[in-house]
């Protein structure tokens, strides 16, 4: 994304209209072109936003507009005025007038053309640092250019694209997402009102940064009912819609499985196990378990640092099919981290990756850089690897054990590092059925 530096100045900025223009000021001119609109809103992004944001919304985390689920990164910039300025089409351009009491600089301003508000987009146009003079007075023009629908897939064409939607209890207000494509990199702007960026009319949101949106919160396990034999252990997370608010009730994620033992700890109120229990039934000692057991030697000549290697593939024998399967990711091994998981994670001081994929699954284990940092009394880290497939997603526990490398005098010389899989193929979580 392009970013600019400019001064934070409050001005009182004035808009005329088209008969109304004097010796000073900024005449905004703005050709529809062949795009058919008949009027034009403009939209004058005063600041960019700088975390943290305002109720808790997150800059860098983008927005989701309406009917679009995913956040779309984007820089967001705040606007000052309640709405954008509007002007009706008059010979094929639509002209904004605009005073300010002191000379400033607009980092950025959208126009949009349209047949009326409330309509989709049919052209676009984005004018950068557009500086408001006071003792004389200017003239900036620019051309529509023709835009398409917002959607959440990629573009490898050159194009453009536009979206304007209406704060729910102030029609008037509204947020507008711009998009350039070229070659499949897209440059993405949004101009929003600061109390509001998705522009929903949530006053206590649970995703600012989304229409409406919604959020899962603390995760929580669901035991499969006590005739279900077979029944899988499912994760489950608190929820809260910007629509209903919280609940205290733990709903089931679509087919996310962990281990059936897992299902055996005790849950708190808020149905999370406690991560004691979760490490123990990971560890093997009280249950047949599915899980991935890593060694890693550490170098106890250089400070215990891990020596750098990698686990010979890692082959899951078709338990999750052959059909296609996504990165796998890490998380630790802790109720509140499964769900954020990444391809690499440090434990315990040491950074692990997960590498090479295959269809079916498989990936290599692979130590970065690091030094262990807990002490050796505890000789075991753990965490969780999420397999995605395209149907379910399961959650397999991986054991890493550090040992101290005995070769002397070349210490972390030859193989370091050994990663075995200890598969129950009879554990219900592979099909992960209801």
């Amino acid at each position: 994304m392009r970013s600019f530096r400019w001064a934070l100045i409050m001005v009182a900025l004035v808009v005329f209209g088209v008969g109304c223009f004097s010796d000073r000021g900024i005449a905004i001119e703005i050709d529809v072109g062949a795009t058919g609109a008949t009027s034009v809103e403009l939209y004058v992004g005063n600041r960019r936003c700088t975390d943290p944001g305002e109720q808790g919304f997150r800059c860098d985390g983008g927005i989701a507009p309406p009917s679009i689920a995913a956040h779309l990164d984007g820089d967001v910039w705040y606007r000052d005025d309640v709405a954008p300025y509007f002007a009706v089409v008059s010979g094929g351009k639509a002209t904004f007038r605009l005073q300010a009491d002191m000379v400033t600089t607009l980092p950025i301003a959208i126009a949009v053309g349209s047949t009326g508000p409330g309509t989709p987009a049919l052209g676009t146009a984005t004018l950068r640092d557009v500086t408001v003079p006071v003792d004389d007075a200017r003239i900036v023009r620019a051309e529509l250019v023709a835009s398409g629908e917002v959607r959440p897939s990629t573009d490898s064409a050159t194009t453009d694209r536009a979206m304007v939607w209406n704060q729910r209890e102030t029609p008037a207000s509204s947020c507008v997402v711009v998009e350039h494509w070229t070659n499949g990199e897209v440059e993405r702007d949004f101009i929003v009102p600061p109390d509001d960026p998705d522009c929903d009319s949530v006053k206590e949101e649970c995703d600012p940064g989304a229409y409406l949106g919604s959020r899962l919160n603390d995760r929580c396990l669901i035991k499969p009912p006590n005739d279900a034999t077979h029944g899988a252990c499912r994760l489950g997370a608190f929820g809260c819609t910007d629509e209903r608010g919280p609940r205290d009730m733990c709903m089931r994620l679509p087919r996310v499985c962990v281990p059936k033992a897992f299902c055996d700890c005790p849950l708190t109120p808020s149905a999370q196990p406690s991560d004691e229990c979760l490490e123990m039934k990971a560890s093997g000692a009280l249950d047949e378990v599915s899980r991935i057991v890593c060694t890693v030697r550490l170098d106890p000549g250089n400070s215990l640092r891990a020596c750098k290697d990698k686990s010979d593939p890692i082959d899951l024998g078709g338990l999750l099919g052959n059909d296609g399967c996504k990165q796998p990711e890490m998380s630790l091994l802790r109720a509140d981290e499964l769900a954020f998981p990444t391809r690499s994670r440090n434990f315990g001081g040491v950074d692990l990756e997960l590498i090479n994929k295959t269809d079916a699954c498989g990936f290599v284990v692979q130590v970065n850089s690091g030094r262990r940092e807990i002490m050796l009394d505890r000789p075991e880290e753990f965490g969780i690897i999420r397999l995605d497939t395209d149907d379910r997603v399961v959650l397999l526990p991986i054991v890493v054990r550090f040992v101290l490398d005995s070769g002397i005098p070349s210490q972390c010389a030859g193989t370091t590092m050994s990663c075995t899989p200890q598969l129950a193929a009879d554990d219900p979580m592979w099909a992960c059925a209801p």
